[in-house]
């Protein structure tokens, strides 16, 4: 026995199912269309009462929503956010965090844990240091000990990593808060996905 195949079709003419049957099915609604074997929801859709294939850009993006909440419009070939303004900017606000995290982490990759906690001690004594040249600064003269470095080398060493590290970080921290403005000032779901890390606001 052949089988019949059926695609169910969404208001714009996405196909958003397909259903088989070894005998007609009676009774389908104007959102079945009889199709063959080769149809699928992601190959073709439905214009006007006839069913077309998606060349190949435009099956590539009905592959690939942008992530949850989306749906497919077979009019314009694009994803409609169908997410409430709230779900997008958690949403999005995530994915600048997690963008921020991962930016960040770079500036501390290759030092272990453990040393990354005497960061604090060692900023503040170069700190101090740069604001008065006579202030007291042990830690960084045990460093230097221990390294076998002069104290006045350790100290300027110190000092240029830390300057380096605050205008990374502040950079980092600017713009993250700046994308997180940006998201809660955005009024629609649209907006929200616009914001991007890799293009902060001016």
């Amino acid at each position: 026995m052949s089988m019949h195949y059926y695609a169910k079709i969404d208001g714009t003419g996405a196909i958003v199912g397909i259903q088989s049957s070894g005998a007609p099915i009676q009774g389908l609604d104007e959102t079945w269309v009889p199709v063959d074997a080769t149809v699928t929801a992601h190959t073709h859709y439905v214009r006007n009462g006839r069913v077309r294939r998606y060349k190949p850009g435009q099956a590539e993006r009905r592959r690939a929503p942008p992530r949850a909440g989306f749906d497919w419009d077979a009019t314009t070939f694009a994803w409609r956010d169908l997410r409430p303004l709230a779900q997008a900017r958690a949403d999005k606000l995530r994915e600048i965090n997690a963008a921020f995290e991962q930016a960040a982490a770079a500036l501390t990759a290759g030092y272990p844990r453990t040393e990354t906690l005497t960061w604090g001690i060692q900023q503040s004594e170069a700190l101090a240091w740069l604001a008065d040249s006579a202030a007291p600064t042990p830690y960084l003269d045990g460093l230097a000990a221990a390294r076998g470095l002069p104290a006045a080398e350790m100290r300027t060493r110190t000092a240029a990593k830390v300057r380096a590290f605050m205008a990374a970080s502040q950079e980092l921290v600017g713009r993250r808060q700046a994308l997180e403005a940006a998201v809660r000032a955005a009024e629609t779901a649209a907006a929200v996905e616009r914001v991007a890390w890799s293009s902060p606001p001016a």
